[in-house]
């Protein structure tokens, strides 16, 4: 099988005999480019670590919410109208 790739080591020339990594469910995706778990593993990391802040974000503010005077909350749902 023969097919071009970006990003290949300068080692590897044209013609040469690398090995091809692929999963045995997806054969069309095949790569002569090695895994890279630690890249793997970062990516994840920075997905959790943005999803948790998301959490923490809306956590906090739904405590704040809550936290406000009912007044407040009645002025908000009655579009100030007792303010005026």
């Amino acid at each position: 099988m023969r097919f071009e790739e970006e990003d290949l080591p300068g080692t590897v020339l044209a013609g040469d005999t690398v090995p091809v990594h692929y999963a045995a469910n997806r054969p069309e995706r095949a790569t002569a480019q090695a895994p890279s778990p630690l890249a793997h593993l970062a990516g994840v990391t920075g997905q959790l670590v943005f999803l948790g802040v998301v959490v923490v974000f809306c956590v906090l503010f739904m405590m704040m919410v809550s936290a406000m005077p009912d007044d407040v909350l009645t002025d908000v749902e009655t579009g100030f109208e007792t303010g005026l």
